[in-house]
């Protein structure tokens, strides 16, 4: 594996040195590229009080920031002035989690 020099350090053959620059390199460019083109990004969602147009509430859901559901509906309470206990989609499931 190592080869001894004559002051008497170990030092590593041609043939086990480290990868071709190149190969590190484009392996640090794709590290590179993946961390910096991918923004965090929120979501700004809208919720209408019983289908009614004019009773809405705005809000904006982070990725860092995921609470529980519970701190949501908290929130959206406050927003619309009346106490939420359970949110629907449009499609009428029943959303559990903040990830829905």
């Amino acid at each position: 594996m190592f080869q001894s020099s004559q002051i008497g350090r170990a030092s590593r053959s041609r043939s086990e040195k480290l990868p071709a620059p190149e190969a590190s390199t484009a392996l640090s460019t794709q590290q590179r590229v993946n961390s910096t083109f991918m923004p965090v990004t929120s979501k700004q969602i809208y919720f209408v009080l019983n289908g009614n147009p004019h009773r809405f509430y705005r809000t904006l859901v982070s990725p860092l920031s995921r609470g529980e559901l519970d701190h949501l509906l908290e929130e959206i309470s406050e927003g619309l002035h009346v106490a939420i206990f359970r949110i629907y989609s449009f499609e009428g499931d029943r959303i559990l989690n903040v990830e829905q």
